[in-house]
């Protein structure tokens, strides 16, 4: 099946969420830039704006640096103004003849208090087609963090910034599942092509989950995945977990504390990680040892949670695996997928084991020939 970029003229609607820091901005920037260039118009409307407009009309000088203080010291002031917030916008994208983007963070926990973008009530007001979550590896979502006056002369640590990207994950996501039928739920991490969200709105396109293995390899062989990747998205959308990076820092704290053992040494203070970057390149971060520990379990533990997501989101599962010996990540991936009833099509080309033949639909060990039965999806 091909491409379908023309738009269809009943209304759309998306819900774009995120924690703080994870890029959403910039990825729906990339998004509105695509649609333009097709000539197709296209939507956003930040929730945040409209908070102010509101809280000006009553005399409230909303800033992104004192909202949060302010939802600690009157918070029916401020889920007032959020709720007329999203009044407004509802009206607005029900008269709107173009497809809209609804912009908004999931969840803010600060000084114990946490603070919902949206809840139930606006998600049955806006009715929105589906939700899309925008996702970040943690040590860039820090950067991010640092970087913006908004949260000037705050201090952030990985562990605050995994537990607002979890809570904000598991918000949406139970929200999403309380509807009848559930609404659909992407998450999709900023390193991926807008053409992701922008196939979301305007074609027909199955969606499918990437697995693969990763363990053992280099960038050249993470490389040719992102290429199979490439090839197959002009026929389907493609979530792709590797542009998720927790896992380099994860394997890195491994690494590290193998060798301690083995060599009866200390785990030293500092820890040095490259994140091959596939849209920006390579990038090499230094952390405090002692902060990744303090998240290293939850990182782990939301890369599991998350790929499992995002297969439950996905119409069927497509397994590239090149390797011989079977991957136990991809394994537990092609289990996963038949439990939630979808249809699991791997590419190996060796005799496959009794067990990874049982949880696939189809297999092939042809390349070219597993190419082709995809593109007839």
């Amino acid at each position: 099946m091909g491409d379908v970029s023309t738009p269809s003229p009943s209304r759309k609607l998306v819900l774009c969420t995120a924690s703080p820091g994870s890029g959403r901005d910039e990825y729906l920037d990339s998004v509105l830039t695509m649609a333009t260039g097709k000539c197709v118009q296209l939507e956003r409307l930040r929730v945040f704006d409209y908070i102010q407009q509101v809280g000006k009309a009553e005399g409230f000088e909303i800033t992104k640096q004192r909202v949060l203080d302010l939802y600690l010291h009157n918070r029916d002031k401020m889920n007032e103004f959020r709720d007329a917030a999203l009044q407004q916008i509802a009206r607005k994208t029900e008269q709107s003849k173009s497809p809209c983007i609804v912009s908004t963070p999931s969840v803010f926990e600060w000084k114990g208090a946490s603070m919902f973008g949206f809840e139930k009530q606006h998600v049955e007001l806006l009715k929105p087609e589906s939700i899309a979550i925008i996702v970040d590896d943690l040590i860039r979502i820090k950067e991010r963090l640092l970087k913006d006056p908004q949260w000037k002369d705050k201090d952030f640590t990985l562990q605050m910034i995994a537990k607002w990207r979890r809570s904000g994950i598991d918000h949406v996501w139970e929200l999403a599942h309380d509807f009848k039928p559930p609404i659909p739920v992407y998450i999709i991490a900023v390193e991926h092509d807008p053409d992701v969200l922008y196939d979301l709105l305007f074609s027909q396109k199955k969606k499918v989950y990437l697995s693969f293995p990763i363990t053992g390899k280099g960038t050249a062989g993470l490389s040719k995945v992102f290429k199979f990747a490439n090839r197959i998205s002009n026929h389907l959308i493609v979530f792709n977990p590797l542009t998720i990076y927790d896992w380099n820092l994860v394997r890195e704290w491994k690494s590290i504390v193998d060798k301690a053992d083995i060599n009866g040494k200390g785990i030293p203070k500092k820890l040095k990680c490259t994140i091959p970057y596939n849209r920006s390149g390579p990038r090499v971060w230094s952390c405090s040892s002692e902060e990744i520990r303090s998240i290293v379990i939850d990182a782990r533990h939301q890369i599991v949670d998350r790929d499992y997501k995002m297969i439950d989101s996905s119409d069927c599962v497509v397994v590239h695996h090149k390797r011989k010996d079977i991957s136990a990540g991809v394994m537990c991936e092609m289990v996963h997928a038949n439990r939630a009833n979808k249809e699991v099509y791997a590419y190996y080309p060796f005799e496959p084991s009794p067990w990874f033949e049982y949880y696939a639909t189809q297999t092939d060990r042809d390349e070219e020939h597993f190419l082709q039965r995809l593109m007839s999806l």
